[in-house]
């Protein structure tokens, strides 16, 4: 059924590779922040913290801004955001200068899981809404395992900026199956 809509099939591929990205940046960011930033643990709960604050704002403002400007812009910001994140976590060397790359990653995280499911919303058929919320759902569910497994090895052989650089493939290629939806 999904392939019907050629709409929905490029939403949920984007958003199983932007989710990846998403997805292995949480799993990595103690380690990032302990062997590039060298943060303590004490020092990463305050940031993890912050975090989480800015993730709460990021969903608030980018609920708000999803109505203004629909939510596929909303997510096309938000893409932008995370983009703008990886490179500023490859320039990070200190505490302040990671605080404030991931209060960004957080707001941008907070935004893509806001304006997520009104863009599924948005392009699905009115009378398969649940279904097609389903196979988002399950599509998400697999976003955790490609991402984390060469962030791994890419980190491992090569070092973290390596291994971070490639989350840049999942975020940019996102984003550009994202652009293809033609939304009213």
């Amino acid at each position: 059924e999904a392939r019907k809509s050629i709409n929905m099939v490029y939403f949920v591929i984007a958003s199983f590779l932007y989710s990846n990205g998403m997805n292995t940046a949480i799993i990595f960011l103690f380690l990032y922040a302990y062997e590039v930033v060298k943060l303590t643990i004490k020092d990463f709960m305050l940031v993890f913290a912050v975090f989480s604050i800015a993730s709460s704002a990021g969903a608030y403002l980018f609920g708000k801004l999803s109505d203004w400007i629909n939510p596929k812009r909303s997510l096309v910001l938000a893409l932008l955001l995370w983009i703008a994140v990886i490179f500023l976590l490859a320039r990070t060397d200190s505490f302040i200068s990671f605080l404030i790359a991931g209060s960004i990653g957080g707001a941008a995280l907070g935004a893509v899981w806001t304006a997520n499911r009104p863009m599924l919303l948005l392009i699905s058929p009115k009378n398969s809404v649940a279904e097609y919320f389903g196979f988002l759902e399950m599509s998400g569910k697999f976003a955790g395992v490609i991402g984390p497994v060469l962030f791994g090895y890419l980190a491992t052989v090569y070092g973290y900026h390596t291994a971070l650089y490639s989350l840049l493939v999942f975020f940019v290629s996102g984003l550009l199956m994202l652009l293809k939806i033609r939304v009213k």
